[in-house]
């Protein structure tokens, strides 16, 4: 089915990049938080990433533990998008979760 495309959720222990480009109908999912772009070396697994898969897409948690608010960070949001662009892999799959996470932040105000 060449027109079909299957989702794959790169997280937790599924995570590893693998050595070799992945078939043209796999969109890897990753979990890269954006707001730490510099800090963690979210660039460096995203160059590794867009090396593997013809399709690409980020599931982002905005609100974070312990915010009340969703953090803005959207220059680091932007830089991320342009190395999704600059590299030529189809990365209009992004996804953002942005609302206060009052499950977390309450376990970690106690």
């Amino acid at each position: 089915m060449p027109d079909k495309l299957i989702l794959g959720l790169a997280y937790g222990n599924t995570n590893a990049i693998p050595p070799f480009p992945l078939h043209d109908n796999i969109i890897v999912f990753t979990n890269l938080h954006v707001s730490e772009y510099l800090q963690d070396g979210v660039s460096g697994s995203l160059a590794q990433w867009l090396g593997a898969a013809k399709h690409y897409g980020n599931h982002e948690w905005a609100h974070g533990i312990g915010f009340f608010i969703p953090r803005i960070y959207t220059g680091f949001f932007a830089d991320f998008m342009r190395q999704i662009e600059a590299s030529g892999v189809d990365g209009s799959w992004q996804h953002m979760e942005g609302y206060p996470d009052g499950a977390s932040t309450a376990s970690s105000c106690t």
